[in-house]
């Protein structure tokens, strides 16, 4: 019975203090006030709030042109002009970030590269880990597994037919990786 009681007494006092008005003001001093009581020299405003709903339809919906494709294809001679652009030109290092810490304990290293348009058909990366080049690869990124814990060197070269095309900064990370003591007591 008393929570009964409790539950209606705290019902309306709610509605009290729901229906009374408050006031939001500040000073010239830059202070918000709150008050059940307007501010000296205030006026009075109504607002009258309104939801404005608009129904679009499918109908009323457009998509953006598609141009045509050329008619003609391109000459020999505009392709072989034109591959040099097409083809990726530059190449950037995404992750690992330079003096970045990685923690691993399977030792395994994650190496992201963007280039400035998709790789062409004869276009790789090449990754020169620690100066020494691991297997090269079409896409942009590697996984290298099981490497040791400690500082090594990353560098990232764009290539073409063996040709280095361009290549990153080389950078500095390390690896920490948990290893299990031999012999330790329990």
């Amino acid at each position: 019975m008393p929570l009964i009681m409790l539950f209606f007494m705290l019902l309306f006092s709610g509605e009290s203090v729901l229906s009374q008005e408050y006031y939001r003001w500040t000073d010239e001093n830059g202070t918000a006030h709150f008050s059940e009581t307007p501010p000296p020299a205030s006026l009075e405003i109504q607002l009258d709030l309104k939801v404005i709903k608009q129904k679009i339809t499918f109908s009323e919906m457009t998509s953006p042109e598609i141009p045509d494709a050329p008619d003609t294809p391109l000459s020999a001679e505009k392709t072989e002009n034109t591959e040099s652009i097409q083809n990726a030109s530059e190449i950037n290092l995404v992750s690992p970030k330079n003096d970045e810490t990685i923690r691993n304990n399977q030792g395994n290293i994650l190496i992201q590269f963007s280039t400035n348009k998709p790789l062409d058909k004869d276009q790789y990366i090449q990754v020169l880990f620690d100066g020494k080049k691991v297997d090269a690869q079409q896409g942009n990124a590697f996984i290298l597994k099981n490497i040791n814990r400690g500082e090594h060197t990353l560098k990232g070269q764009l290539m073409r037919n063996e040709k280095i095309i361009d290549s990153t900064k080389k950078i500095t990370i390390f690896l920490h990786r948990a290893t299990l003591r031999q012999g330790a007591s329990k």
